[in-house]
């Protein structure tokens, strides 16, 4: 599994550290009234805990500027195992840690399972025993006509609910596809579905909208756009800071001859909730 630091571009980057390819240095909130710091503190571990937070930071902040913000080197993700042997600290402590931060309660640390190939699936949703019988119906005791079809409808309809969540998780298009700007982009999907709509998700069709005009900015750009509209907070869709947006209004007709082959590559691709 990889883990990486929730909300990175917003809270542990500035002005400053965007403009250095490399960090001696990592900026930390000192915001101590927050609910994940109670709950840190209220931890009878919480010494070691913090500790291993503020490793786990200045870890993840020397990274290539695009890869910050995420435990891992040369692709390939940093375990409690590596940590200890990089700080000097007790592995049962990163163990702990990476559990800790990453429960759903805390939510400092956002855990990604390595892409697996799908099953093929069988035609229509059927198991290949015998037609008509869904995959959730499949060894079921035997039932009425009208009782399978009824049972394979509401099938199908709860995975068309799942396959609209997971495609709206779907890889970036190949031009914005970069360690950071996936951080970033699920970090927007959080914010927007929290701020906007209760937690629901973001809307496949919002979400392709917005990538289509992230694609125009690139994968730097479109990070600050992001980092941008969370910061200020009321803002649907990310947009660059105005002095930026004031400085590129020059360049948008250079962008926009290169529309048509970055939206090209943006085509079939969706977004990453």
């Amino acid at each position: 599994m990889t883990y990486s630091v929730k909300d990175w571009a917003a809270n542990f980057e500035t002005d400053e550290t965007r403009k250095r390819k490399a960090l001696a240095w990592v900026p930390i909130p000192n915001k101590q009234d927050g609910l994940g710091f109670k709950r840190l503190a209220s931890q009878r571990d919480r010494c070691e805990l913090f500790a291993a937070w503020v490793l786990i930071l200045q870890i993840a902040s020397k990274g290539k500027r695009e890869e910050r913000g995420i435990l891992a080197r040369d692709g390939q993700p940093l375990d409690a195992e590596t940590l200890s042997l990089m700080t000097g600290f007790p592995q049962p402590v990163f163990d702990r840690a990476l559990t800790f931060f990453s429960d759903p309660k805390q939510g400092w640390l956002v855990g990604t399972q390595p892409e697996t190939p799908a099953e093929p699936a069988a035609p229509d949703g059927n198991t290949g025993d015998a037609p008509g019988i869904t995959a959730q119906s499949a060894g079921a005791p035997a039932c009425s006509a009208a009782t399978s079809a009824s049972s394979a409808l509401e099938g199908r309809k709860e995975e068309k609910e799942v396959n609209a969540c997971a495609h709206t998780r779907a890889s970036l298009p190949e031009s914005l596809d970069t360690p950071a700007m996936r951080t970033a982009w699920d970090n927007w999907l959080v914010h927007w579905s929290t701020s906007f709509a209760s937690g629901r998700p973001m809307p496949e069709q919002t979400a392709h909208a917005q990538l289509r005009e992230l694609v125009l900015l690139g994968p730097e750009r479109a990070i600050a756009a992001i980092t941008n509209s969370i910061t200020k907070g009321g803002l649907r869709k990310p947009l660059e800071p105005y002095q930026q947006q004031k400085g590129n209004h020059a360049n948008n007709r250079t962008t926009s001859s290169r529309s048509f082959s970055q939206q090209n590559d943006y085509s079939g691709v969706t977004s990453k909730l």
